[in-house]
């Protein structure tokens, strides 16, 4: 498998304002560590490769960092400050996402 640069596709979709997300925790058998936050909204993000190929990656956007540490990395990453704006991130491979029906 190669490398390529992707691009965003059209057609960006809100999912839920709601949500769970697990993590896989590394153990000898299936454990994920679940937790709800509040204030964040999911989105459903497609892609295109340059080679044509296509995938979508969900993306969990996290609305009010106010309460957040001001050394969190996001905020030195993305240069600004607790509460100004929202921090959006993909979720891990291993992530998953439970949203109401």
């Amino acid at each position: 498998m190669t490398s390529q640069e992707y691009e965003f596709g059209v057609g960006m979709k809100k999912i839920s304002d709601k949500s769970a997300v697990c993590h896989e925790v590394y153990y000898p058998y299936a454990v994920f560590y679940c937790h709800t936050v509040a204030k964040t909204r999911t989105y459903m993000i497609p892609f295109v490769g340059a080679d044509g190929s296509e995938f979508k990656a969900v993306v969990t956007c996290h609305l009010v960092t106010s309460a957040w540490h001001p050394n969190h990395l996001a905020f030195k990453v993305l240069n600004f400050k607790p509460g100004t704006d929202p921090v959006c991130h993909f979720l891990h491979t291993n992530d998953m996402v439970w949203i109401p029906k």
